[in-house]
């Protein structure tokens, strides 16, 4: 079985996604619920007497660390009808088990939301969902993260096994900065050395299959696996040489970061197809913590003056976001201010 040496500070660990909310309730608000529970509009609905059902009924209670399993669930009104258009919040506990593919999803037609998790490590955590606006309406799955795999099929046939060694650092998403990184390649299930001047072909950007066997991603030929943007294609994220060649076992080279943060996957190969030895070095893009820009969005883009009926209160989201476009780290104080209007 492969063997992955990650040296990281847990402490520094961040959620790839910042979403600040604020309710500005006007004096005299109504019962009125906040926005109207039909699905249309451009904006999510926001309604109390949701629930969450079914979520992750088709995970086991044991899954595989590098291996992504789909979690999944629906939102229903109080007549167990799947409500369209509610946007929910995912994320796991303790933080440095995995990562979504998306933090955050917004329910289909029939209620459905969806996002792929990758666990990284192996013990138990928890996994939770929860509709956004409403920080009581949530739920949690508890799972057992057993040891994956690996790549190159079961492990019991790879001719070598390989381990990695980087720095005790998160890896900043500006394009330019640099990680050296030290392959180390062990006897496999034969017991043969790798000899010296081996070449490993290298490629780094989203997960993939890799279906010829040949190391790098080919277009038309392998299947995307982690499509992180959600655009259909795969995508490189980063730079790392195409190949490097081992001294006495050993091969080092450096990453240089991509500008999109979250989940970037390093395969290293040797041989050829049809029995390639390879695996994945997981690496995590942190994005910068100065903020460049505020999206700000409404749950409600009309409320109405206290006491004439219908919508008079509405939840405000801010996405702080770096000079790429990436969710800055958490912790960013955000200030609402009302600049003019009615109290402005």
């Amino acid at each position: 079985m492969f063997r992955k040496i990650l040296k990281r500070s847990r402490n520094c660990l961040w959620l790839g996604l910042v979403a600040v909310g604020l309710l500005i309730a006007f004096a005299g608000c109504g019962d009125d619920t906040l926005v109207n529970n039909n699905g249309g509009g451009d904006n999510p609905v926001i309604d109390e007497n949701l629930r969450i059902t079914r979520f992750m009924e088709d995970v086991g209670d044991t899954i595989e660390s590098n291996q992504s399993v789909n979690v999944s669930g629906f939102i229903v009104d109080s007549n167990n009808v799947g409500v369209n258009f509610v946007q929910v919040y995912l994320y796991a506990d303790p933080l440095w088990m995995g990562y979504f593919q998306k933090a955050i999803d917004t329910t289909r037609v029939d209620g459905s939301f969806a996002s792929d998790f990758l666990p990284i490590d192996t013990g138990e955590v928890t996994i939770w969902v929860q509709v956004a606006g409403n920080s009581t309406n949530q739920t949690s799955r508890l799972v057992h993260v057993a040891v994956g795999s690996g790549g190159g099929g079961d492990g019991s046939q790879s001719n070598y096994n390989f381990e990695y060694q980087i720095p005790d650092e998160f890896i900043l998403a500006d394009g330019q900065d640099e990680t050296e990184i030290t392959l180390i390649i062990h006897p496999g299930a034969a017991g043969i050395s790798v000899q010296n001047g081996t070449e490993v072909r290298l490629e780094v950007g989203e997960r993939f299959e890799d279906v010829n066997g040949d190391g790098y991603f080919t277009e038309n030929v392998d299947n995307v696996v982690w499509d992180a943007n959600d655009n259909g294609i795969w995508d490189r994220i980063g730079n790392v040489p195409a190949t490097v060649t081992t001294v006495d076992s050993v091969a080092t080279f450096t990453y240089t970061s991509g500008t999109q943060s979250g989940l970037v996957f390093l395969r290293t190969t040797i041989g050829n197809a049809p029995n390639p030895s390879w695996d994945e070095l997981t690496l995590s893009l942190r994005p910068n913590s100065e903020v460049a820009y505020i999206e700000l969005e409404s749950a409600s883009p009309d409320i109405q003056v206290k006491a004439t009926g219908g919508t008079e209160s509405t939840l405000l989201y801010a996405y702080c976001r770096d000079r790429y476009g990436n969710p800055v780290q958490q912790g960013v104080d955000v200030d609402f201010k009302i600049l003019s209007g009615p109290n402005g």
